[in-house]
């Protein structure tokens, strides 16, 4: 439950190593959309399949937005 309380500085200090070593079903609940879309492009890399599938929509278009930076589209993350 502490990690769900990382604040951006800290979300940047950790590993990708480390990021692809949380289970999937943790890391569906310990990061939350605003959380992932502060992750580097080299974080949201290291995220495997397993953990994107236990993410939900609106987590998994936080994680698309960091992989494809270039892509300019408006997204709500209020779940509407």
């Amino acid at each position: 439950m502490a990690m769900s309380a990382l604040v951006k500085e800290q979300i940047e200090g950790i590993t990708p190593l480390a990021i692809s070593l949380i289970t999937d079903k943790k890391f569906a609940v310990v990061f939350n959309q605003a959380q992932i879309s502060v992750f580097s492009y080299e974080q949201a890399v290291a995220v495997t399949e397993a953990q994107r599938s236990a993410l939900s929509p609106v987590q998994q278009t936080a994680l698309s937005m960091v992989l494809n930076l270039l892509e300019d589209k408006p997204v709500d993350f209020r779940g509407r």
